[in-house]
Formats: C-alpha cells, sequence, structure tokens
C-alpha cells in the first residue's frame, strides 16, 4: 500500500461486479496470461500520483484475485448494488461513502478505471492524475471522436466542450464520453472558475472494451501480434 500524502488521497477505484450475463466471470477471465481485472490493478499500481488501489466488488472470487495483484477489497458491495439495473455511479458512490464515513480516510479526488478496458495507456492516466491535482479543476473524462450527431454527443470547439443541442453548426467535430479513465475531486467547492478537462481518444486498441467473446479474441490477438506497443507509456 502506498503512503497517502498529508493533503489527502487520490483512490482508484476499479468497480468490477460478479454476475456478468455475457461472459460469465468476465472480470477475472484471463487475458495474455493474467485475469482481466489485473491489468487496471497493475495500471494503477504504477502510477505515483494514486495512494491507494480499490476493488469495489461483490464477489469473493474477483475480490481474492484482486487482493491477489496488489489492490485493496476492504469491504463487498451488497447485492442490491450490483445488478444488471444498478448504476456505476451508485457503486462508486457507496464506496467512496463507506471508506470515508467508515474508515475515515481523507479522500481528495477519486481516479475510475473500468477493468473491462485493459490497453489504457500510462500517460493517459497520469493526465487524469495530474488534472485532479490542479487547483481548479473539478473533474477529467475521455471521449470518442464519433461519426454523426446521435445520444449524448458534445463538439469542441477550441478548448470548450459543449452538449450538442447548445450548438447551430456541425463544424466542429463529434465526440461522446467514452470511461477509459475518469476523475472526480471531491475536495473542491463547485464554482464557475472551476474546469473539467477531457481528452479524445482515437487508438484503437486503446479503445478495445471487452465485453463479448468477440472482444476477448480481438484482445488476445492485439498482445499476440504486438499491437500493443509496451514500450510506450
Amino acid at each position: 500500500m502506498k503512503t497517502p500524502g498529508a493533503i489527502g488521497e487520490v483512490v482508484a477505484i476499479i468497480p468490477a461486479r460478479g454476475g456478468s450475463k455475457g461472459i460469465p466471470c468476465k472480470n477475472i477471465r484471463p487475458l495474455g496470461g493474467k485475469p482481466l481485472i489485473a491489468w487496471a490493478i497493475e495500471s494503477a499500481l504504477a502510477e505515483p500520483g494514486i495512494s491507494r488501489v480499490v476493488v469495489s466488488t461483490d464477489d469473493q472470487d474477483i475480490a481474492a484475485v484482486a487482493k491477489e495483484y496488489g489492490a485493496w477489497v476492504p469491504f463487498l458491495r451488497p447485492p442490491h448494488m450490483a445488478q444488471d439495473t444498478s448504476t456505476i455511479h451508485d457503486a462508486i458512490g457507496y464506496t467512496v461513502s463507506r471508506m470515508i464515513n467508515e474508515l475515515k480516510l481523507f479522500v481528495r479526488a477519486i481516479i475510475v478505471l473500468y477493468p473491462t478496458s485493459p490497453f489504457r495507456r500510462q500517460e493517459l492516466l497520469q493526465m487524469a492524475v495530474s488534472a485532479m491535482a490542479s487547483s481548479d479543476v473539478m473533474s477529467f473524462n475521455t471521449l470518442k471522436p464519433v461519426a454523426g450527431p446521435i445520444g449524448r454527443f458534445v463538439v469542441r470547439d477550441g478548448q470548450v466542450l459543449q452538449p450538442l443541442k447548445q450548438r447551430n453548426n456541425s463544424t466542429c467535430g463529434y465526440y461522446r464520453p467514452y470511461g477509459l479513465v475518469q476523475g472526480w475531486s471531491l475536495s473542491k467547492g463547485a464554482n464557475h472558475l472551476q474546469s473539467h478537462r477531457y481528452a479524445v481518444i482515437d487508438d484503437p486498441v486503446q479503445l478495445i472494451d471487452i465485453d463479448t467473446d468477440e472482444d476477448f479474441q480481438r484482445a488476445e490477438i492485439v498482445l499476440q501480434e504486438g499491437l500493443r506497443d509496451f514500450a510506450k507509456p
């Protein structure tokens, strides 16, 4: 366990529920010789700016694997917070609340990493941690370029993101939220001067999100063919 700083902890939270309709035991299924969740755990542990790596799960088997790879699992989520209808925000809120109120941790910021994205680059995680260290940043998120104006899209105009419905033209490009890395500050009061940082990800390897057997097969090909350059951060 890393030693938290005096100004509070930056906690990485990896949400991983046990139930999976598509792929049983998806989060601990092997990828490249290690459990899928281990990729996120090892990435978070390698980032010096993260003081604690927590796996939020309802499943004993996931908890055991997470501990084996160095994560902290202080408690299990109750079953009603790990259903198909449960929201990830509720799960994260539950985990943060218990850490603060019961374990008395001073959590300054959280970084959320989904275990189904095994190929996020370390530099992206560093970017999120750096953003959370800034005094004027409330949140960090990743965006994926998209082809057209549907769904929860936003447009980028310079360094400004706006909901598509607030725009009268489509000349700036379309993006949608893509939770490769997400961060939230818990120590700053919201005001109009504080900002929300983002990173646009167009690397198809980083964007691999494992939800089906075909996704696992694609990820194994990436590893076998050396398409993920581990020499880069």
